[in-house]
């Protein structure tokens, strides 16, 4: 990245192969904890956001392991949260094999046609698609992942960290986003932001 401003938390959460020698022998400057292999996304993704914050962090960006941006992919997170003040801005991600095609590009939080009191999350665009026929400006999404999201500090004091006790692993950035929603604040994909995905890496296998 060419931002220049960034302090790195990684959470290593009991790993058994040499990443916490790597981190304390070639990465001195990544602050760097150690779980006890039971903190699951959410309880490691919260411990990373607290140190950032104690830090004194104006954003904090959420990045997975199984990402990677591009050089000016923090850039233009900040520039359009600096249009943007108090949203939580996100990044277009892209298949790392493919990286003109959609993996990920928003989604949408809707009713059933004919079930009303059953709500689902829908992508906006389908994964595979394009990335081409994208916006060239910032569009709106219901939730987001953890696959470079930049969170204003002042969201998380008003809404909290995501919640480690009822989503421990899956589900808990959807319960933050429509918690984001509810507080009354925005959440932007910004098109020119973008991380590629090694999605073998994911552990899932959605649907297409």
């Amino acid at each position: 990245s060419r931002y220049p401003n960034l302090f790195t938390c990684v959470v290593d959460d009991g790993s058994t192969d040499h990443t916490w020698i790597t981190l304390q022998t070639e990465y001195p400057w990544v602050k760097s904890v150690r779980g006890d292999g039971d903190l699951w996304w959410t309880g490691g993704t919260n411990l990373a956001i607290q140190h950032c914050l104690e830090a004194g962090c104006e954003y904090v960006l959420l990045l997975n392991p199984d990402c990677i941006v591009y050089p000016d992919t923090i850039s233009h997170l900040v520039q359009e949260a600096e249009r943007n003040p108090q949203t939580v801005i996100a990044c277009v991600v892209v298949d790392a094999a493919d990286p003109a095609t959609i993996w990920w590009a928003g989604t949408t939080w809707e009713a059933l046609k004919w079930f009303p009191l059953i709500w689902l999350i829908r992508y906006r665009y389908r994964r595979g698609q394009q990335v081409s026929d994208l916006p060239t400006t910032p569009f709106p999404t219901a939730e987001t992942g953890g696959r470079g999201v930049l969170v204003p500090r002042s969201i998380f004091d008003v809404v909290g960290l995501f919640d480690e006790q009822v989503f421990r692993h899956y589900a808990a950035d959807n319960d933050f986003g429509l918690r984001v929603h509810k507080a009354g604040y925005g959440i932007l994909i910004e098109p020119s932001a973008r991380v590629r995905l090694y999605a073998e890496q994911t552990g899932l296998k959605p649907a297409q």
